[in-house]
């Protein structure tokens, strides 16, 4: 293995790719004890990862901020030499992010072979074909550490150990007191999330609903989040509750990021004190199982959207996976076909209840018509 006395690992795009991507920095903590390991992530992500054992330091990424355009360029260069890594590991591919690591002079320089850029720019590529989706994202970031001598052994648990951030004493002290002062105890409710990025199909609306009224009409509270921009989603439920009984209504309790402050480190502290989190293929989701706290969710049987590459990586007793259809009944690659499907709209075939009782089960995932 090659001896190495810096290493930067860069992830510069959305935050669940960064939360499935952190079992790389485990391993190489584990294989390069001596060596100081740096991250380059997007500057809101950061914080969650400046805590992690072992990590040397943090660039924090602002491509449409302090490091957009010719000036902001240079000053990633700079921040980058400042380094003197001796190898960076691309566990994405932005040409901008890795042209700048080639300027920068790093000697070694990993990364996945796709767009002919990449040919251009790592001296260590590794043909990976990604959008087949025939395992974890996070396997595919672990698969490049061999180019730096890591075995494949050394990744063979990181499923089970799962991803990882760190949070801080403060956001906790926060978390607890908002369920104090809602009459909550840590443990007692659940967290439904229904907004995404768009980068996946999307549990229908009706069905966060009815999964919201399940839940409450059993006695048990629910925390809605709402990431910035998906106050919408979050307001539909809670006209729908309007229609509930006064006791229902008393246990849905919403909190978002552009009305109540909510950033991703008092995101990260509310999940770990919840009972479950259900949420779509989404950032929050991944979040909520780097925290340790059971999740569910609802995967589209696209190839590049599936939950064989996209789902939670951690064992399958934390996470409860449901889709519509198989793989093989969808049969679509990159899209979804819509109207012109005569499955169309498959995700509506998942229940509430299937889900509820997913999340029920001790071990087992999902319910009739699920793939982990």
């Amino acid at each position: 293995m090659r001896e190495l006395k810096s290493i930067l690992v860069l992830r510069p795009d959305r935050l669940g790719d960064v939360i499935v991507s952190t079992p790389v920095h485990r391993v190489l903590r584990e294989q390069f004890p001596n060596a100081k390991i740096h991250w380059l992530v997007q500057d809101w992500i950061a914080p969650l990862l400046a805590g992690l054992d072992g990590m040397s330091s943090i660039i924090r990424y602002q491509p449409s901020g302090e490091h957009q355009g010719h000036v902001g360029f240079r000053k990633l260069l700079s921040e980058l030499r400042a380094l003197q890594p001796d190898a960076v590991i691309a566990l994405q591919h932005t040409p901008r992010v890795s042209w700048a690591a080639r300027l920068a002079g790093i000697p070694v320089r990993v990364g996945p072979l796709s767009k002919f850029s990449s040919y251009v720019l790592f001296n260590q590529g590794v043909r990976q074909n990604r959008s087949q989706s025939l395992k974890h994202e996070a396997e595919y970031g672990l698969d490049l550490l061999r180019a730096l001598g890591v075995k494949s052994e050394a990744c063979q648990n990181a499923r089970g150990k799962g991803p990882q951030v760190q949070l801080t004493d403060v956001a906790l002290q926060w978390a607890r007191d908002w369920l104090s002062l809602r009459g909550l105890m840590p443990g007692e409710a659940v967290g439904i999330h229904p907004g995404m990025g768009g980068s996946a199909l999307n549990w229908p609306q009706a069905r966060y609903i009815e999964l919201t009224q399940l839940f409450v009409k059993a006695g048990t509270p629910v925390i809605l989040t709402a990431g910035a921009g998906e106050a919408g989603l979050q307001r539909a439920i809670l006209e729908a509750a309007r229609n509930w009984s006064p006791d229902e209504q008393m246990r849905v309790h919403p909190i978002s990021a552009d009305a109540d402050g909510m950033d991703l480190m008092r995101l990260a502290a509310l999940q770990s004190l919840l009972k479950s989190y259900i949420a779509p293929s989404t950032g929050p989701l991944h979040l909520a199982s780097a925290v340790g706290t059971k999740v569910a969710s609802v995967y589209p049987p696209i190839q590049v959207q599936h939950p064989r590459r996209w789902g939670p990586y951690v064992s399958p007793e934390r996470a409860h996976v449901l889709t519509p259809v198989s793989e093989a009944q969808c049969g679509q690659q990159y899209q979804c076909k819509g109207a012109g499907c005569s499955l169309y709209p498959c995700m509506a075939r998942v229940s509430a209840q299937d889900v509820a009782q997913a999340l029920a089960q001790n071990g087992a995932q999902g319910g009739a018509g699920t793939e982990g």
